[in-house]
């Protein structure tokens, strides 16, 4: 039996040992569409290996688009470059596997799928290619490219350090829900400044003037849709006060009361009670529902509410919750489609900055004041 497995992985060696040759061939030697490779022959006498073995490898690079055969004249280089030592996956990385990142990811998957490549979701991609660029990790294979949102739920990716990486390795990567400032780096993500800032005029045009906000360190996202508040606030002269400025330190799905203490901390302020909540997403929103029913207050009689995301959570609540529209399943396409370009054409690929701008989805938790 032991012999058995030795034979077994010294043919798996010997057929990679011939795309590896072929494939290096084609770099070195900087082949042109239509260039003959070795016959079959050649390659069992130099390899010392069986004919089938060297037809696994050809016909592995055929499916591939690496070569392609013609009867009776042999076996020729396609100049499909593009795929040379392609796998054709893609990782995948979200914060949370369920509430609004399913969407994404299918979106994702669409446009993935369609082009002949698999996804491999979670963190391990990610991690096989942040332990690569650094010199470690195993020597087979590696994703093509991958879509990632950043923020993590235990803080332990930095963002700054893991595009550094990647891109010193030369990864194909795409940020998705979050932004940066680096001109290299493709991103696609809601316009979280923007919603802040037509949060903080749509409650103001409707005569609320004490706006609190629910948010989240070390969350992106959460703290743009704060700078947006802040922003338009000024804009109108005013300023936003910090006593109804809350701001929760860990994740809601690891630590759901964290944003019921804020409500509660908010709703015990007197006369400085807030009349509107901007929560950074539903799920913080639903806690606060509970939170200010628990203090005897109608929404939106005594306190009106707004959402983001517009998952399904908002149809769930009662009223149901007014809330911005996160492009969710746009997010994973146009994602994919910048990384399909970044692997596929990387000699004149230019790297994207994409944000969408996000409808507020008017529902039963705000009033008019006046």
């Amino acid at each position: 039996m032991h012999s058995n497995n030795t034979d077994e992985s010294q043919k798996t060696l010997k057929y990679q040992q011939i795309k590896e040759y072929i494939i290096g061939l084609a770099v070195e030697q900087k082949w042109l569409p239509g260039q003959k490779l070795p016959t079959e022959n050649d390659l069992v006498q130099q390899f010392n290996i069986s004919r089938t073995t060297v037809r696994q490898a050809f016909s592995d690079l055929e499916q591939e688009g690496i070569i392609s055969r013609r009867r009776g004249q042999g076996t020729f280089f396609t100049g499909a470059e593009k795929n040379v030592g392609r796998h054709f996956l893609v990782g995948v990385t979200v914060s949370a596997p369920a509430y609004i990142y399913n969407e994404i990811t299918q979106g994702a998957e669409t446009v993935l799928v369609a082009a002949g490549y698999h996804l491999v979701i979670g963190r391990s991609a990610l991690n096989l290619s942040l332990q690569k660029a650094g010199g470690g990790g195993a020597s087979g294979w590696m994703p093509d490219g991958h879509l990632i949102e950043p923020w993590d739920r235990d803080n332990s990716i930095n963002m700054e350090e893991m595009c550094r990486e990647l891109k010193a390795r030369n990864t194909p990567f795409v940020l998705m829900n979050w932004i940066t400032q680096d001109p290299d780096v493709s991103f696609v993500a809601p316009d979280d400044e923007e919603a802040g800032a037509r949060a903080y005029r749509y409650l103001r045009g409707l005569g609320h003037e004490k706006i609190a906000y629910v948010g989240m360190t070390g969350h992106q996202p959460s703290s743009v849709r704060l700078a947006g508040l802040r922003e338009a606030a000024r804009a109108e002269g005013r300023s936003l006060s910090e006593r109804l400025v809350k701001e929760t330190t860990a994740v809601i799905m690891n630590s759901p009361t964290l944003p019921d203490v804020a409500t509660r901390e908010l709703l015990t302020l007197g006369p400085e009670r807030p009349t509107a909540i901007f929560y950074f997403n539903d799920e913080a929103a639903s806690k606060g529902y509970q939170v200010i029913r628990e203090a005897g207050l109608s929404i939106p009689d005594d306190v009106s509410v707004i959402g983001f995301d517009d998952s399904r959570i908002c149809q769930a609540l009662y009223p149901a919750l007014s809330s911005f529209a996160h492009p969710k399943k746009r997010v994973g396409e146009m994602a994919a489609r910048i990384l399909l370009d970044r692997i596929e054409n990387p000699d004149t690929f230019l790297p994207v900055h994409l944000l969408y701008l996000c409808k507020l989805r008017e529902r039963g938790s705000v009033r008019k004041l006046h």
